[in-house]
């Protein structure tokens, strides 16, 4: 498991010759200063931002780790975490009021709190006979998709991009599907297009919707997927060296960082909606380009009484300019202050409250009692 730690101590250092001989004698007790030194882990997604954003935060200490969104939360059930981080909703609600992780959820008063939009992008490996033409993310084509991506049966380019291509299309999904993976999550779930309404999936029988849903929300594919780990980095690692039809879904901030390797193996990124509008056009994640999912930092608010800085950091990610850089830098979307006010946010930037406290608004805020909407 990959950890980052950004700093772990701040040393005072002394300005005048007494200060030395003081801090000489009493160095262990009071010259070495310990910062907060704050543990987050989970999405593969979120943590390369929070890893370029670590660096700039100067009053607490972070180390990261990985593990996916499903570790993420389950992280802050069992506490070995303070801060999860997931690319997807909790859906903690689901489970049910008995339920023991929501009834930890609930004792915890468990918040999320959205700190930026990502995209997800469809990235393919066209044969020599279709290289100047463009998979298109309709309704139809989507709902082709999925059915390739369940793994239960054969699709070619050519059912794509509605010509003769007889390559075979090759899908790289993530183990366990959307129940461990916030990406598959966001692949299935949140592309904004009614693809049910499609001729095709209504041409499918209700047993073949089922085993298309199942497989992808569980993991139980076909036989004509190749599984990959969780994580961004390895799905790609996997499937960058896969023969022409490859097809693979990854974070739009992986794609765009990695945007050279990506073409350099002969990849090339699949357009959205009629007007294939590309995923690496600035501005268009949760605008234009529509398929697109929350980045999430999740956090007792009974335990972080304890740690006034951790409220701090994530209104420093919310709210400084230097920090909206880094996340447009790093190939994502700051929040709109229309989705700060959906979180609970008054519109006072001296008044940071709703972090920490229960908020009254049914959208942006997920506990217990609420639910998320994502709204943009």
């Amino acid at each position: 498991m990959k950890t980052n730690v950004k700093k772990f101590f701040k040393i005072l250092m002394p300005v005048v010759g007494v200060g030395v001989v003081s801090c000489g004698i009493v160095f262990v007790s009071g010259c070495l200063v310990q910062t907060p030194l704050v543990s987050l882990g989970g999405s593969t997604a979120v943590l390369p931002l929070i890893n370029a954003l670590s660096p700039y935060i100067d009053f607490i200490d972070v180390v990261t780790s990985a593990g996916g969104s499903g570790v993420g939360i389950s992280s802050i059930i069992d506490g070995t975490k303070e801060i999860g981080i997931a690319s997807t909703h909790p859906d903690i609600l689901s489970l049910g009021l008995d339920n023991a992780k929501y009834k930890i959820w609930d004792e915890k008063r468990v918040k999320t709190v959205t700190i930026a939009w990502d995209g997800i992008a469809l990235v393919y490996k066209p044969s020599p006979a279709s290289a100047n033409a463009n998979v298109i993310i309709n309704e139809e084509n989507l709902a082709k998709i999925y059915h390739a991506f369940s793994g239960d049966k054969q699709f070619k380019l050519g059912d794509l991009l509605n010509n003769n291509d007889e390559t075979i299309i090759v899908p790289y999904a993530r183990n366990g599907g959307s129940s461990v993976s916030g990406t598959t999550d966001a692949f299935f779930k949140d592309s904004h297009l009614n693809y049910k309404d499609s001729a095709y999936w209504k041409s499918l029988k209700q047993n073949e919707v089922d085993n298309i849903t199942n497989a992808i929300t569980n993991g139980g594919y076909g036989s004509n997927i190749i599984q990959t780990a969780e994580s961004n980095s390895q799905a790609w690692s996997v499937a960058k060296n896969g023969p022409e039809g490859s097809f693979v879904y990854l974070s739009v901030g992986f794609v765009i960082n990695n945007i050279e390797e990506i073409q350099k193996y002969g990849f090339k990124v699949a357009l959205y909606g009629e007007q294939g509008i590309s995923p690496l056009e600035p501005g268009v994640i949760a605008n234009t380009y529509n398929w697109y999912r929350p980045l999430n930092l999740m956090y007792s608010m009974t335990h972080v009484k304890n740690i006034p800085e951790i409220p701090r950091m994530i209104a420093w990610i919310l709210f400084n300019e230097q920090a909206k850089q880094i996340i447009n830098n790093e190939g994502y979307v700051p929040l709109s202050e229309t989705s700060l006010k959906s979180m609970g946010w008054n519109g006072n930037l001296n008044d940071m409250s709703f972090l920490i406290n229960d908020s009254d608004s049914p959208e942006g805020t997920y506990d217990v009692k609420l639910g998320y909407s994502g709204a943009k």
